[in-house]
């Protein structure tokens, strides 16, 4: 259990891998943008959200490099925007103390220029800043306020993202009726709303959720099921996520020839990603 855990540490978040055309587009409107102002601090942001999967080291040099510029003009919601993206970027690699410090950095940018939505994003990464510390109390109340905060804004893209949170959240904490009702909730959302990511994250989510209560053969259909969406969206660190999961439970289930071929097949896709130290699973 252990050796597939660490594994899954070292893959990146399951975001759609086809950004090319649009990276480079973003770094052509960059170039042609060198005056030092508001423009090229949003520039900035908005490439280096783009990177953020693909390239994540670029990602953060992009975000320090709109942050710098956003003090020297005084702009808080370029700033606060340059320290949320921080802040995702230093929670994804595990690193809790830079990731607290820069989105509660960002929330209270947000709240000086009354922008509800960002504070939201705010909220969710705390809560699995929080999550990720062990300090689950403090991880449901934040994600209880995100979604609370999601509903009356009336967001779907966030209804799906907080119900994938409070289910994940549900289920280290036991609480396996209420992970199940958030988690198929979320799915009906995203299928609603055609959010195929949200589609992926309850996938996993009911994958993990069985997994924990040791029904392996009902996490695996899950796990499988969101591989092949993955794989259908150009999703290739969340197709590899799943691919050790489902290695994982065929382990478990005692079929070790085939724990072997599908963890050797991906341990092989692996090495061709730069992606190391950026966890998986969530946005």
């Amino acid at each position: 259990m252990k050796y597939w855990l660490l594994l899954l540490l070292l893959l990146a978040s399951p975001v759609t891998w086809g950004q090319g055309i649009s990276l480079q587009r973003m770094q052509a409107q960059l170039q042609a943008h060198p005056q030092q102002d508001t423009g090229r601090v949003n520039r900035l942001n908005l490439l280096a959200f783009e990177q953020r999967s693909s390239a994540p080291r670029e990602s953060k040099a992009t975000f320090e490099e709109a942050l710098r510029l956003a003090k020297r003009l005084g702009y808080t919601f370029g700033r606060a925007k340059a320290e949320l993206g921080l802040g995702f970027y230093y929670r994804k690699r595990n690193e809790h103390g830079p990731a607290q410090r820069y989105t509660e950095r960002a929330r209270q940018g947000f709240a000086q220029v009354h922008d509800s939505l960002n504070h939201l994003a705010c909220v969710y990464n705390l809560a699995y800043i929080y999550f990720g510390q062990g300090n689950y109390a403090q991880a449901l109340s934040h994600a209880q306020q995100g979604l609370s905060l999601a509903e009356k804004l009336n967001n779907p893209h966030w209804l799906v993202l907080m119900n994938a949170q409070l289910g994940i959240i549900s289920t280290q904490l036991g609480e396996y009726v209420k992970a199940e009702f958030y988690l198929l909730h979320c799915r009906q959302l995203s299928a609603q709303h055609n959010n195929q990511s949200g589609v992926s994250q309850s996938l996993r989510g009911l994958g993990d959720l069985y997994r924990t209560q040791g029904k392996w053969h009902t996490a695996r259909q899950y796990y499988e099921q969101d591989a092949a969406l993955a794989s259908r969206l150009g999703d290739v660190p969340g197709h590899l996520v799943e691919e050790f999961n489902i290695a994982d439970m065929y382990e478990r289930q005692g079929h070790y020839p085939e724990a072997f071929t599908v963890g050797y097949r991906a341990l092989a896709q692996l090495r061709k990603l730069d992606v190391i130290g950026y966890l998986p699973g969530r946005s």
